[in-house]
Protein backbone atom coordinates (compact mmCIF):
# COMPACT_ATOMS: atom_id res chain seq x y z
CA UNK A 1 0.00 0.00 0.00
CA UNK A 2 2.79 2.49 0.97
CA UNK A 3 4.35 1.81 -2.59
CA UNK A 4 1.26 3.25 -4.38
CA UNK A 5 2.06 6.46 -2.95
CA UNK A 6 5.68 6.82 -4.16
CA UNK A 7 5.45 5.00 -7.65
CA UNK A 8 9.24 4.83 -8.18
CA UNK A 9 10.18 3.84 -5.25
CA UNK A 10 10.85 -0.03 -3.92
CA UNK A 11 10.06 -1.59 -1.00
CA UNK A 12 11.69 -4.08 1.07
CA UNK A 13 9.55 -6.44 2.99
CA UNK A 14 11.83 -7.25 6.05
CA UNK A 15 10.79 -10.84 7.64
CA UNK A 16 12.59 -11.53 11.63
CA UNK A 17 12.47 -15.10 12.37
CA UNK A 18 11.48 -15.27 15.86
CA UNK A 19 13.44 -18.20 16.93
CA UNK A 20 17.04 -17.27 16.05
CA UNK A 21 16.63 -13.84 14.67
CA UNK A 22 17.81 -14.03 11.35
CA UNK A 23 16.45 -11.09 9.28
CA UNK A 24 15.85 -11.80 5.78
CA UNK A 25 14.92 -9.13 3.07
CA UNK A 26 12.10 -9.56 0.43
CA UNK A 27 12.62 -6.38 -2.12
CA UNK A 28 9.03 -5.52 -3.16
CA UNK A 29 8.11 -3.79 -6.44
CA UNK A 30 4.15 -2.26 -6.60
CA UNK A 31 1.69 -4.34 -7.80
CA UNK A 32 -1.48 -2.97 -9.48
CA UNK A 33 -3.38 -5.92 -9.43
CA UNK A 34 -2.29 -6.54 -5.58
CA UNK A 35 -2.66 -3.57 -4.37
CA UNK A 36 -6.68 -3.74 -6.07
CA UNK A 37 -7.14 -6.27 -4.29
CA UNK A 38 -5.82 -5.45 -1.18
CA UNK A 39 -8.65 -2.30 -1.62
CA UNK A 40 -11.54 -4.45 -2.64
CA UNK A 41 -10.44 -7.00 0.99
CA UNK A 42 -10.41 -3.65 2.83
CA UNK A 43 -13.74 -2.42 1.54
CA UNK A 44 -15.14 -6.03 2.46
CA UNK A 45 -13.81 -6.19 5.87
CA UNK A 46 -15.17 -2.98 6.91
CA UNK A 47 -18.26 -3.76 5.61
CA UNK A 48 -18.64 -6.46 8.47
CA UNK A 49 -17.36 -4.45 10.81
CA UNK A 50 -20.21 -1.42 10.04
CA UNK A 51 -22.69 -4.80 10.30
CA UNK A 52 -21.12 -6.36 13.23
CA UNK A 53 -20.54 -9.00 11.43
CA UNK A 54 -17.95 -11.76 11.39
CA UNK A 55 -16.74 -12.61 7.85
CA UNK A 56 -16.14 -15.60 6.68
CA UNK A 57 -13.47 -17.56 7.12
CA UNK A 58 -10.80 -17.00 4.76
CA UNK A 59 -8.56 -19.61 5.89
CA UNK A 60 -11.11 -22.09 6.34
CA UNK A 61 -12.38 -21.95 2.52
CA UNK A 62 -8.82 -21.98 1.00
CA UNK A 63 -7.03 -25.23 1.09
CA UNK A 64 -3.28 -23.45 0.74
CA UNK A 65 -4.36 -21.01 3.85
CA UNK A 66 -5.91 -23.50 6.12
CA UNK A 67 -3.09 -24.54 8.35
CA UNK A 68 -3.35 -21.31 9.86
CA UNK A 69 -6.25 -22.34 11.44
CA UNK A 70 -4.57 -24.31 13.53
CA UNK A 71 -3.08 -20.79 15.50
CA UNK A 72 -6.29 -19.27 15.09
CA UNK A 73 -7.48 -18.56 18.59
CA UNK A 74 -11.15 -18.27 17.21
CA UNK A 75 -11.12 -21.73 16.06
CA UNK A 76 -13.64 -23.50 18.41
CA UNK A 77 -15.80 -20.78 18.10
CA UNK A 78 -15.64 -20.67 14.39
CA UNK A 79 -15.78 -24.63 14.05
CA UNK A 80 -18.98 -24.41 15.96
CA UNK A 81 -20.50 -21.36 13.82
CA UNK A 82 -19.49 -23.27 10.47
Amino acid sequence: MYLRAYPRSHGILLYVDRSNFEIEEIPMNFDQDLYNKTLERSESLHGYLLKRETPPPEAKQNQDMSWQCKYCVHKARCDREQ
